[in-house]
């Protein structure tokens, strides 16, 4: 089944706009975005992967809309509260908070922070 069949069985619109691909992978994999106070919008999807922060002895962090492995990978991805999104962008701690969350849910971890051994897609192998 192609990926356009999927999403048209699960019933989401093909999205082609710069995020699109973020927001389908995350619908089609089960999430829900939860709509905005003026009921129009809906929460952003936030890569918690975004380039920014790296782990101290590490130097740097996996970019995931700059890398086709993980930028439609699920896991990395969460529908956030503006106010949240702003603060993810904005601080460290609550940015590393958010990607340890990913792992201790789903064993996603890119920058091999958390776990000693990741395979290519950045998921524990241990």
């Amino acid at each position: 089944m192609s990926n356009v069949s999927k999403l048209k069985k699960a019933g989401i619109t093909v999205d082609s706009r710069s995020n699109g691909p973020a927001v389908m992978a995350y619908r089609l994999a089960g999430g829900e975005r939860p709509k905005r106070r003026d009921g129009k919008q809906c929460w952003n999807i936030h890569h918690l992967y975004d380039g920014r922060f790296p782990a101290n002895d590490v130097g740097k962090t996996l970019h995931a809309v700059k890398d086709g492995k993980h930028f439609t990978q699920a896991a990395g991805l969460v529908a956030i509260h503006p106010i949240a999104h702003a603060c993810a962008e904005e601080y460290f701690w609550f940015a590393w908070q958010l990607r340890r969350e990913a792992f201790l849910r789903f064993g996603y971890d890119p920058d091999g922070v958390f776990s000693v051994r990741t395979d290519s897609m950045g998921f524990k192998t241990e």
